[in-house]
């Protein structure tokens, strides 16, 4: 368990449906030059048996008294 800096609890509190506070991102990815017509098809494979996830991906918000904390997520569902 710990505790969001000063910072992370002032967006968090800031953040509204209307402001939102959070960053997004494009990348625009393309195929290698040798690529075999499964590529996509064995990526997404080889990407759906790696299941290991590590901080701060494992880990979800929740509130200690009504402090809000990161706290680590034993029941993560990546599908």
């Amino acid at each position: 368990m710990k505790p969001l800096s000063p910072t992370d609890q002032l967006f968090l509190w800031l953040e509204k449906r209307q402001q939102p506070m959070h960053v997004g991102g494009l990348q625009i990815f393309s195929f290698p030059e040798d690529a075999p017509d499964d590529y996509v098809s064995k990526l997404a494979e080889q990407l759906r048996n790696d299941t290991e996830v590590t901080a701060p991906f494992n880990q979800r918000l929740d509130s200690r008294l009504a402090q809000p904390v990161w706290v680590h997520d034993d029941h993560l569902d990546l599908a």
